[in-house]
């Protein structure tokens, strides 16, 4: 008997995950997504104005707070504004430590910010019905991010 997982994608939704492996690590990198989750974030984030204010393509230094005004960690964000990450969508990239506690507190944090878990593949869904990426790439993702040999991922890089 097999058991297929009911996935339901709803691309209004703020999503946040680890875009690198789970394990320890110096940095990290966790992606949010969603029309409004540069207000998401800036909820969180020591300088809010700063946030909402920057320009597309900015990197921003300054520290992920819990309501209470405990740091949580300090970060590096990655901005872009809508039409210029890898979805289309707005989406802030947080680069942050690598421990696994730390990382934990910070999705819990978004969560609280109204994030939810992506789902496996659910940023390059959302890359591939924006249009920023055809079939053939979105499947070439895969391919790259699961190469075992230096060829396969040459040839997964085309």
């Amino acid at each position: 008997m097999s058991v297929v997982k009911d996935i339901h994608y709803d691309t209004d939704d703020l999503i946040a995950a680890l875009a690198t492996p789970w394990g320890e690590s110096a940095l990290a990198v966790v992606r949010t997504g969603g029309e409004g989750c540069i207000d998401a974030v800036a909820k969180v984030f020591s300088d809010p104005e700063k946030l909402r204010q920057a320009k597309s393509n900015t990197l921003l230094y300054g520290s992920l707070r819990e309501p209470s005004g405990d740091e949580v960690d300090q970060v590096v964000l990655g901005l872009y504004r809508q039409g210029h990450g890898y979805t289309g969508q707005e989406s802030v990239e947080i680069y942050c430590h690598g421990s696994l506690p730390g990382i934990e507190r910070i999705m819990e944090l978004l969560r609280g910010a109204g994030f939810r878990d992506a789902q496996p593949g659910e940023f390059s869904l959302r890359s591939f019905l924006n249009g920023r990426i055809d079939l053939t790439r979105a499947e070439a993702v895969q391919e790259i991010v699961s190469a075992k040999t230096r060829k396969a991922q040459s040839l997964a890089l085309g």
